[in-house]
């Protein structure tokens, strides 16, 4: 069974509007800092602009509440891929690229859960949770680590209802 974070959520009538003006401007957000959170689920609801597109990025099992240097990432760099990271010293390392629905200026839910070493990544089509991927980290790098969403590039992005989850 999959549980809410105590705190871990944006709700009610707010979207987040990350912004980064210039190229090589990133904006992370870790959940309070709490770098042992192990079985993690990371859910979003995502756009981008049309104009000026951003890379929405969700982590999990960041070893540091202050940096995105060592941990696991999805990103979104066009409207419809998404990329799975594995990130070690600051070198991001692709594990898989793999086709969303299109987040150009329309919201879709994505889901990215990692149990023990394998990933799962899903998207709500508007009744169930739909599976895109399923695979395992054959490094088996990190056990725990902090969990978050964030804009890798100049442009925008849009974040509404983030939640992260623990397995209890």
């Amino acid at each position: 069974m999959w549980q809410l974070v105590s705190g871990a959520a944006v709700s009610g009538s707010y979207v987040l509007e990350l912004y980064s003006p210039a190229a090589g401007q990133h904006i992370e957000l870790l959940y309070n800092g709490n770098t042992s959170i192990g079985n993690t689920e990371v859910i979003a609801w995502v756009k981008t602009y049309s104009g000026n597109p951003g890379r929405p990025t969700l982590y999990w099992r960041e070893q540091s509440a202050t940096d995105t240097l060592n941990g696991y990432a999805m990103m979104i760099p066009s409207a419809t891929t998404a990329t799975i990271y594995r990130v070690a010293g600051g070198v991001w390392t692709a594990m898989a690229t793999i086709t969303v629905p299109s987040i150009q200026g329309q919201w879709q839910k994505f889901r990215v859960r990692m149990k023990s070493y394998n990933i799962e990544v899903s998207y709500w089509d508007g009744a169930q949770w739909v599976l895109l991927a399923l695979f395992h980290d054959t490094a088996q790098q990190w056990a725990s680590g902090a969990a978050g969403f964030g804009n890798r590039t100049q442009g925008k992005s849009w974040f509404d209802d983030v939640e992260i989850g623990v397995e209890t």
